[in-house]
């Protein structure tokens, strides 16, 4: 994996410390080269005080240049080697470097420290930018961090804070096609061998070099405004003025020249291309800060004078090591590390090479550079054409194309799953129940009218026949038909032979001893059907009718949802689980009582269960959220399924007073069940539905038994939903889905009308699966995918303004 830390030091002095900011991301390439860097940790720390670091490094720097040796310096003098010069210097190293990692392990940088180690693994692909304009701190050794050292693929470069990305021509004038383009300066070699540079050079693989030998400045500007270059190396003197951090190059005997005198020439090649500077000469750090401000890509240079034979050693390890493939970076610290075989003549040889950065450049590869001169870059706004595809190896096209987009996806991915657990996280704790409850009873009710269930027939009681017929029992508090109307009305109804009587009144006191018909008829008539309730959080339990066998009584409870909305069938309960002594003892339903033994006379079920009923269909035992409060809960409630409204007019009807007058055809009433009920405004027996506000008992009763003889008479389907882990999968993937369309589309016109027209399609789906009984999350999928499109969104534009603002 491949990993990009940058270390910003802020402002500050060794007296009183420097802030520092870590931070770690991914990086990676679009398909045209172009550097992606993805933040995703961040840590501020301080470097401590100590002034004593500041004159450590001061006394190895004046112990080092004591040392007698040939220098790519200034005019060099020839001094012989002091032994004891060169102990010094490696004892002054060492104090140095023991300071300098007791200074980075201070407790002001444990969090970084920290951060570091959590975030970064053994086997990453590291790239350490360092930040600062502290010219101490630039000279210091960082690779000899112990922290950086432990990583066996980092490496260090500084970079200036100021730097901005320098936009790549459409075309480049790349007259050798698959060749790398040098040129090579060849300066001052007074004292030196630069023939062994040369000799160097000439031996990499896929070049054309143009070598310049003490050139003077007018030639030196030619070559480098009218031709393209991919690298630019120098081999010479050169040095830096430490009091102004200038640096200037010897050209040869006589020509001094500083970078800014080469500026307009510069900037020409880097617009051309140049990738590339290489300075194989002493204290380079002047030149490296006069380059970044050309924004040149990258540049290597050395920190500290350096002699012959290490400038040479490192060349030959870096050239070789960066023409066989390894990474540019990798292939510097390759070669610096080679060079630790010199120390013994040369200390501390491994400390001078060093490489300098424009964060905003992606670091070449050589076969980057070889394949980039074949081929024609384009910008990002301007399609591929067939003719000037580039002829890309595999690798090269993982990496710039491929990569880079599926990192993209993966991050994305990442976001959106991180989203739909949110999102489900919510869903769990109920915060989404309403606006899911909202959804569902509008699907619901949007669904076409159905015909009329031929096999109910209601009977109604309203408020003139309550008053008519109903006897006051002001001791029980509530009303019911007089034992004298509901003898006559039982007995009219058993004439005309229907298959069952439901009595959706309440009766816990025992028949008037003057009404033995009425008597009879609840003892003996096989076909009555009463009702009786169980305690709900409010109320008492009302017993069954005295005289009526207790297996010809059902339970009437309901159980609505916590917005007070009837959406579920109860089947059946424990209820001595709900109150031990509550006298309502029946296990079924009233309903599930009527539509079995309708169903036993049918030979569709031989027994009362569960089972008969139930057997075509799927009972959807779970709906949105459990229903809560007072004494139930989902351990006393048994069996029970969604509510499967009939739309439209449920069932014939007519009123109390047409039965007993004799109007109602008896065909009307023959083989049907017959439910009564009372409709009267003034009591207490109304629910509210997701089809109707105010929908009397009885009504409800008969949607119940509508519902379980047609599941298991005409196979239409009870209400279904899906198990918890598919509509987990299902909100995942409607989040996925938003944060790839989020990478897809790159405008936020063209992302906002997608949105709309992908969420449209999602209701669609749940409309469409309404209409086949089955209720999907609408409110979740459509939440987690808008969310997600919005988060994927929000974060690439902020990633891309964090990295503007960064590399600025």
């Amino acid at each position: 994996m491949s990993r990009l830390v940058v270390l910003k030091i802020s402002a500050g002095n060794f007296e009183q410390g420097f802030p520092v900011t870590l931070q770690i991301g991914e990086e990676s390439t679009d398909a045209i080269g172009q550097l992606i860097y993805l933040p995703f940790a961040e840590r501020n720390g301080k470097f401590p005080a100590n002034p004593d670091l500041q004159m450590l490094y001061q006394q190895w720097q004046a112990s080092y240049r004591q040392i007698g040796t040939v220098l790519r310096l200034n005019a060099p003098k020839q001094q012989k080697t002091n032994i004891s010069v060169t102990q010094d210097c490696q004892q002054a190293a060492e104090a140095f470097l023991a300071a300098f990692n007791q200074w980075l392990r201070s407790e002001e940088m444990r969090s970084i420290r920290e951060k570091w180690l959590e975030q970064l693994q053994l086997q990453d692909q590291i790239r350490i930018i360092l930040q600062t304009e502290d010219d101490v701190l630039q000279h210091f050794p960082w690779h000899q961090w112990e922290l950086i050292e432990r990583y066996p693929h980092a490496e260090l470069a500084l970079s200036a804070p100021s730097f901005e990305r320098i936009a790549r021509p459409l075309a480049l004038d790349q007259p050798t096609p698959g060749k790398v383009k040098v040129l090579a300066i060849l300066g001052n070699s007074e004292g030196i061998n630069v023939q062994a540079d040369r000799a160097l050079l000439e031996q990499l693989p896929d070049t054309e070099i143009c070598f310049l030998v003490e050139p003077d400045r007018q030639t030196l500007n030619e070559w480098l405004w009218h031709h393209g270059w991919d690298i630019l190396f120098f081999a010479g003197h050169s040095s830096s003025d430490t009091a102004q951090g200038a640096g200037e190059i010897q050209l040869n005997s006589t020509d001094r020249l500083t970078v800014p005198q080469l500026k307009y020439a510069l900037k020409n090649s880097v617009q051309q291309g140049l990738q590339l500077a290489i300075f194989n000469s002493c204290d380079g750090l002047g030149l490296a800060r006069d380059l970044a401000e050309l924004h040149i890509p990258q540049v290597v240079v050395m920190r500290e004078p350096i002699p012959d034979p290490v400038a040479q050693n490192f060349l030959r390890h870096f050239l070789t090591d960066f023409a066989q493939g390894n990474s540019f970076y990798l292939a510097v610290r390759s070669a610096r590390e080679t060079l630790q075989g010199l120390e013994d003549q040369f200390p501390c040889a491994t400390w001078l090479p060093m490489i300098c950065q424009n964060p905003t450049a992606c670091p070449p590869t050589w076969q980057h550079l070889t394949g980039r001169s074949a081929a024609t870059p384009l910008l990002e706004s301007e399609p591929a054409s067939p003719a000037v595809q580039p002829n890309f190896s595999p690798r090269e096209f993982w990496q710039r194309s491929l990569q880079p987009r599926v990192g993209a996806m993966v991050r994305a991915g990442l976001v959106s799953l991180c989203v739909a657990a949110g999102v489900m996280g919510l869903r769990s704790i109920g915060q989404l129940q309403s606006a899911e409850l909202f959804a569902f009873d509008q699907f619901l009710r949007l669904r076409p009218v159905e015909p009329l269930d031929s096999r109910l027939l209601i009977v109604t009681i309203d408020d003139a026949e309550r008053q008519q017929y109903g006897a006051d029992l002001p001791e029980l508090g509530r009303i019911s038909l007089s034992d004298r109307y509901l003898g006559e009305l039982l007995q009219n109804l058993t004439a005309a032979q229907p298959r069952l009587i439901g009595v959706d009144l309440y009766r816990d006191y025992p028949v008037n001893g003057r009404e033995n018909d009425l008597v009879n008829q609840f003892r003996q008539n096989n076909q009555i059907i009463g009702v009786c309730k169980a305690r709900f959080a409010e109320g008492d339990s009302i017993a069954p009718p005295p005289d009526m066998p207790i297996d010809r009584v059902g339970f009437s409870d309901f159980v609505h949802d916590a917005d007070g909305v009837l959406r579920r069938h109860l089947l059946s309960m424990t209820p001595e689980l709900i109150d031990p002594g509550i006298p309502c003892t029946p296990p079924y339903a009233f309903s599930l009582q009527l539509a079995s033994r309708y169903l036993e006379a049918e030979q569709v079920g031989s027994n009362l269960s569960l089972n008969a009923p139930l057997q075509s269909g799927n009972p959807a035992i779970r709906l949105l959220q459990p229903a809560s409060g007072g004494y139930w809960n989902a351990d006393t409630l048994g069996a029970q399924i969604l509510l499967n409204y009939r739309m439209g007019e449920l069932a014939p009807k007519v009123s109390l007073t047409q039965v007993l007058s004799g109007q109602v055809n008896p065909e009307a009433i023959k083989d049907r069940i017959v439910l009564i009920g009372v409709t009267a405004s003034e009591t207490d027996d109304f629910w509210q539905t997701p089809i109707d506000p105010q929908m009397p008992g009885v009504l409800v009763q008969a949607h119940m038994v509508s519902q379980l003889l047609s599941a298991v008479q005409e196979g239409r389907s009870l209400l279904w939903v899906w198990s918890e882990e598919i509509e987990w999968l299902w909100i995942a993937a409607w989040a996925i889905g938003g944060g790839i369309i989020a990478i897809s589309i790159k405008s936020p016109l063209r992302l906002a009308g997608a949105i709309v027209g992908v969420g449209g399609i999602l209701v669609i789906l749940c409309w469409g699966t309404m209409l086949q009984a089955g209720w999907i999350p609408l409110i979740p999928a459509g939440m987690a995918f808008v969310v997600s499109s919005g988060t994927v969104a929000v974060w690439q534009r902020s990633t891309r303004a964090l990295m503007r603002e960064h590399l600025r």
